[in-house]
């Protein structure tokens, strides 16, 4: 969104405005950045002689970052009941508050499905209406932008199982190994042990001797419950997941 008056609606007010510059500001760094892997950079792009191809490319990504980024912004803030300038006030009261929106444009713009713009959005709402959920709810949207659908995939069948007898398993014994994975998931191939690392290191799994191999075996955390509960389709109900007593053995 280009920084000019419009005909229509009401003005501005300074704190909208400046709320709305500094989503600008961190979906286009985050456009910039995605470019730079996605297209191959403007070097490349320039010595290929696609100089205008790429510009196009890029300002359209960025155009396209920036509109999910005020997207969810203003989703999260009709999800909380607030208006603008209510949400730019409360956004700009406590720097733990600017974290989690900082967290949630950021994700936002790398994004690349609408689904995820709305959950994001959920996120930013439970936390403008829960302060004691802020740095829990900055750490989630923060974990969620990185997550990729093979992870998701993984995580689900970590909490889930795929039986009874394997929902909320205690006993590393029974807790499914990267082999039992490869087998369950075998459409991912060689993305499952990368997904189960990358679940361990975003603190969304366990594994019993953190070495990944065929062998290890692995456990969802209360956090990669979470991150799942937030991931739920839209108008699925469901209590948020609390704290368990010993968060790294569900």
């Amino acid at each position: 969104m280009d920084d000019v008056d419009h005909d229509e609606g009401p003005p501005e007010s300074e704190s909208q405005r400046t709320m709305r510059l500094n989503i600008e500001a961190g979906a286009i760094g985050a456009a910039v950045a995605t470019s730079a892997l996605v297209v191959g950079g403007p070097v490349a792009a320039i010595a290929a002689g696609g100089a205008s191809a790429f510009l196009t490319t890029w300002h359209g990504m960025r155009r396209a970052a920036s509109d999910r980024a005020e997207r969810t912004v203003e989703q999260g803030a009709e999800a909380a009941g607030l208006t603008a300038n209510q949400f730019a006030v409360w956004a700009e009261s406590d720097p733990r508050h600017a974290a989690l929106v900082v967290a949630a444009v950021e994700a936002a713009a790398r994004t690349a499905t609408e689904d995820n713009v709305r959950v994001l959005a959920r996120v930013l709402a439970e936390g403008a209406q829960d302060d004691a959920r802020v740095d829990e709810d900055t750490l989630l949207a923060q974990v969620l932008g990185r997550l990729r659908p093979s992870h998701v995939q993984v995580l689900r069948f970590l909490v889930e199982g795929d039986g009874p007898g394997h929902h909320g398993r205690k006993v590393w014994d029974l807790s499914p190994s990267a082999e039992h994975v490869l087998r369950r998931l075998p459409h991912l191939g060689m993305a499952a042990v990368p997904s189960l690392a990358a679940l361990v290191a975003e603190g969304c799994a366990v594994s019993d001797g953190g070495v990944q191999h065929e062998s290890s075996r692995y456990q969802a955390t209360g956090f990669g419950r979470l991150c799942l509960w937030a991931l739920r389709p839209e108008g699925e109900a469901g209590a948020r997941p609390v704290p368990p007593e010993d968060p790294w053995r569900e």
